[in-house]
């Protein structure tokens, strides 16, 4: 799961000076900030949580690493935009980007070995891709929404339901976040376990959502955001960032724990 043979372009790459790797690092977030705040992908204050993400996996694990959040942001904000809510009208927040990244962001700061921090952090991204699929086009093609505790038909967009078209963009997404870690190593089986537990992850954050996370009834109808006194199932403070936080942690934990040499 932890793979000593490394991509020599990945580490060449990782091994350029610090300072050229710290100036690339900011020019690129300089242009990704231009089609994020015009296409509100991402708010002001988001795109400067993300640039300050970057700069610490660029000081901590090198430039590489910068491959797997970028492709994230990259395909979930094309897709975010796609049907907006109200709630992101201007672009993903500071809390979205922290509640997909944070975890990533307490590895880099916590583990010094590269080899076990680095497949921990595209295990992170691969959950969040994979989630950010599922949701996005799971609302885009409205087929049978069902809930994944307890398998009853609910309304679209809730979290904890679970459809086919949104359960195969999923395992799409965890999909491509292996492809691209053959990048930082050609071992086929990490490959496949980055897919998996992206899709697992995937998953445990609609178990999560299902049990936890509030959900409100507002003109008869069960919605995720609303007062406290029309709270009907999870806990109010639950929200779908603490959801999506909570099932990458505990995903990542477990991978620590079990697997870590």
């Amino acid at each position: 799961m932890f793979p000593s043979e490394i991509n020599q372009i990945f580490l060449r790459v990782s091994s350029f000076d610090s300072s050229f790797s710290l100036i690339f690092c900011l020019i690129l977030c300089l242009l990704f900030s231009y089609p994020a705040t015009q296409r509100k992908w991402l708010t002001l204050a988001a795109v400067a949580t993300t640039a300050i993400i970057a700069v610490f996996f660029v000081v901590k694990l090198g430039l590489g690493i910068l491959l797997y959040p970028f492709i994230f942001a990259l395909i979930g904000s094309i897709l975010s935009t796609k049907k907006q809510s109200l709630k992101e009208k201007n672009g993903r927040t500071s809390k979205q980007v922290l509640a997909n990244s944070i975890v990533a962001l307490i590895v880099v700061i916590l583990i010094p070995n590269k080899e076990i921090a680095i497949p921990l952090v595209i295990f992170v991204f691969s959950i969040a891709l994979a989630d950010t699929m599922s949701s996005e086009i799971g609302k885009k093609y409205r087929g049978i929404n069902y809930d994944i505790v307890s398998f009853r038909q609910i309304n679209h967009g809730l979290s904890g339901g679970i459809s086919l078209a949104g359960t195969l963009a999923g395992l799409v997404g965890s999909c491509l976040m292996a492809l691209a870690a053959m990048l930082y190593s050609l071992n086929l089986y990490f490959g496949i376990y980055v897919c998996i537990i992206g899709f697992l992850g995937m998953l445990l954050d609609s178990i999560i959502g299902s049990l936890a996370q509030g959900k409100y009834l507002i003109d008869n109808q069960v919605k995720e955001y609303g007062p406290k006194e029309n709270l009907v199932k999870g806990l109010h403070f639950f929200d779908n960032e603490m959801t999506n936080f909570i099932s990458i942690l505990l995903t990542i934990l477990t991978v620590y724990l079990v697997f870590a040499p």
